[in-house]
């Protein structure tokens, strides 16, 4: 797991990470924003592997 770094904005818990860019995590408990770290960087590893996708696809796409 990347690091955590773990925050108290008003009544939020706010978990973000400088290994994870665009990883934002907050819920009013605790335990369960770190619970949702996990399926948030899956979905931003998700995001990253479309956009190369589409990246992909466009630069066949322009170069045929």
């Amino acid at each position: 797991m990347p690091r955590l770094e773990h925050r108290i904005i008003g009544s939020q818990h706010v978990y973000t990470s400088p290994d994870v860019p665009g990883l934002f995590v907050a819920h009013a408990d605790q335990q369960t924003a770190l619970d949702s770290v996990p399926s948030a960087i899956k979905v931003l590893e998700e995001m990253k592997a479309r956009r190369k996708q589409r990246d992909k696809v466009a630069a066949a796409a322009s170069s045929g």
